[in-house]
C-alpha cells in the first residue's frame, strides 16, 4: 500500500504540468474575487480596452466617449477612477485582450449586472492563463520545475486573473521560450511545420506588446537546411510586426510631464549621465524591483513579506542548482548578455517615456516588467555539481510544491488583511 502511494506521488510530481494547473486554478481564483475591482495594477484601462475588443473594436482610436459595454461596466469604476485615466490603453493591441473580451461577452449574455459581467472577464483570463503556462510547461524538455515556480509566484498569478495586459504578456513569452527550448535540445532538425509555427509565435509576440525577448535564441536552433534563409525570415516577419505595432498600434504610454523627443536628445548628448542613471537606479531600486516581481499585489500596495521574499529568491536559486539543466556555456553566456540588454533597454524605455529629463532616478519602472526575462536568467544561471540522487531531487520537488503553496497563503492573507480587515475604502 506504502510503495503504490509512494509511485503514485512521484508520478505526480513528474507532472509538473497538473500541480501547475491545480494551484493555479484555486490560488488565482482566491485572488480573482479578494481583489475587488480595479486594484490590480492599471487594470480600468485595460478592462476599457477588452470591452473595447468585445464590441468588435479591433483597431480601436482614442476617443473620449464610452462605449456600449462602459455603460454596464463603468458603473463599477467610474466613481474611483476618472474617465480620462481609463484610455491610454485604447490603442494596445487586441491580441493580448482575447480572453477577458471573450469572459465580458459570455458574461453579458448570462448576467445582468455589471460586476458578475467584471468578474466573468477575469476568470477568462485565468483560464487562458492557465492553459498557456500549462502548455509551456510541458512541451519544454528543461526548467519545467522553474517555469512553474515563476508562473505560480504571486505577482504573476496575481496578473494572470486580472484585465493587465500582462497576463498574456507573461504566459506567451513562457509558451514561446518553452516552445524555443524544445526545438533548441532536440537532437532533429526543423522541418517545415516547426518553422511555420515558430513565424506564428513570433509575429504574435511582436503585435502583443512588443514580447520579442525570446527571438535573440534563435541563433540556437538546429537547422540543419537553409539555416541563414530561415533566421532571416523569421527575424524579418517578427520585427515587420514589431514596427508596425510600435508605430501604428503605439502600445507606447508616456508621462504628461515627460517629452520624448527632449528625453532621447539629452540620452544622446550625455550617455555618461544616462548610464549613471542606470546604475543609480538599480543600486537604490533594484532589490524593490526584485521584491515587486515576487509579490507587490494591488495596486503595488500589498507586498508580500520581505522575510518571505527573501526566502522566496533563495529557494528559487536552490531550484536552479538542485534541478540543473546541462545548458552549454555559450547559451549561458549569450543568455545573460541578453538579460543584462533587456534590463537596460526597459530602464531606457522608462527613462524618456516617464521621467523628466536630467533626473538621476529612473522612474516608471516596475518589477512586473522583469517576470519575462526569467527564462534568460534560468538559462545564464551558474552550474555547480550536486550529486544528489533521485530520491533527494524528489524531496525537493515535493519542498518546492508545499513551499509555493505557503507562499500563495501568506499573499491571500495580505489581500484578505487590506482589502477587508482594514477596511480601506480608496483602494488605490
Amino acid at each position: 500500500m506504502i510503495s503504490r502511494i509512494n509511485k503514485y506521488i512521484i508520478s505526480l510530481l513528474n507532472l509538473p504540468e497538473i500541480i501547475f494547473i491545480i494551484i493555479a486554478f484555486i490560488f488565482g481564483s482566491i485572488f480573482l474575487f479578494l481583489t475587488p475591482p480595479g486594484c490590480v495594477p492599471d487594470e480600468p484601462c485595460h478592462m476599457y480596452r477588452s470591452c473595447d475588443v468585445a464590441s468588435g473594436h479591433l483597431i480601436s482610436e482614442i476617443r473620449p466617449e464610452l462605449r456600449p459595454y462602459d455603460d454596464v461596466l463603468s458603473k463599477i469604476l467610474a466613481e474611483r477612477f476618472p474617465n480620462d485615466n481609463l484610455h491610454f490603453a485604447m490603442r494596445y493591441s487586441p491580441v493580448m485582450y482575447f480572453a477577458p473580451a471573450v469572459g465580458i461577452k459570455a458574461g453579458n449574455m448570462v448576467f445582468d449586472n455589471g460586476l458578475s459581467i467584471f468578474y466573468s472577464g477575469r476568470f477568462f483570463s485565468l483560464l487562458f492563463y492557465i492553459v498557456l503556462i500549462a502548455a509551456a510547461i510541458r512541451i519544454t524538455p528543461v526548467f519545467k520545475y522553474p517555469f512553474m515556480f515563476t508562473a505560480l509566484l504571486p505577482m504573476s498569478l496575481f496578473l494572470g486573473m486580472s484585465y493587465n495586459a500582462d497576463s498574456f504578456g507573461i504566459a506567451f513569452t513562457f509558451l514561446l521560450f518553452a516552445y524555443l527550448f524544445r526545438l533548441m535540445f532536440s537532437k532533429e532538425g526543423i522541418n517545415n511545420k516547426q518553422s511555420g509555427i515558430l513565424g506564428f509565435l513570433s509575429v504574435t509576440g511582436a503585435l502583443a506588446k512588443g514580447l520579442i525577448y525570446p527571438v535573440f535564441l534563435y541563433f540556437f536552433l538546429p537547422i540543419k537546411k537553409h539555416k541563414f534563409k530561415i533566421l532571416f525570415f523569421l527575424l524579418f516577419i517578427t520585427f515587420i510586426a514589431f514596427y508596425y505595432s510600435s508605430n501604428y498600434l503605439n502600445f507606447i504610454n508616456t508621462n504628461h510631464t515627460c517629452e520624448v523627443i527632449n528625453d532621447k536628445s539629452y540620452i544622446l548628448h550625455y550617455p555618461l549621465r544616462t548610464l549613471n542613471a542606470v546604475i543609480m537606479t538599480t543600486k537604490e531600486k533594484g532589490y524593490i524591483y526584485v521584491q515587486q516581481l515576487i509579490g507587490y499585489l494591488g495596486w503595488l500596495s500589498v507586498p508580500i513579506p520581505e522575510a518571505v521574499c527573501r526566502r522566496t529568491i533563495l529557494v528559487f536559486c536552490l531550484m536552479l542548482l538542485v534541478l540543473r539543466e546541462n545548458i552549454k556555456v555559450n547559451i549561458k553566456i549569450f543568455s545573460g548578455i541578453f538579460f543584462l540588454l533587456f534590463y537596460f533597454l526597459i530602464l531606457y524605455m522608462e527613462l524618456i517615456t516617464w521621467t523628466p529629463v536630467g533626473k538621476t532616478i529612473i522612474e516608471g519602472v516596475q518589477g512586473r516588467y522583469f517576470i519575462p526575462l526569467l527564462p534568460f536568467v534560468m538559462l545564464a544561471f551558474p552550474s555547480f555539481k550536486l550529486n544528489l540522487g533521485e530520491h533527494w531531487k524528489y524531496l525537493f520537488k515535493a519542498f518546492i510544491i508545499f513551499f509555493i503553496i505557503n507562499l500563495l497563503y501568506v499573499s491571500c492573507l495580505g489581500l484578505e488583511t487590506y482589502y477587508y480587515e482594514l477596511n480601506i475604502n480608496n483602494f488605490m
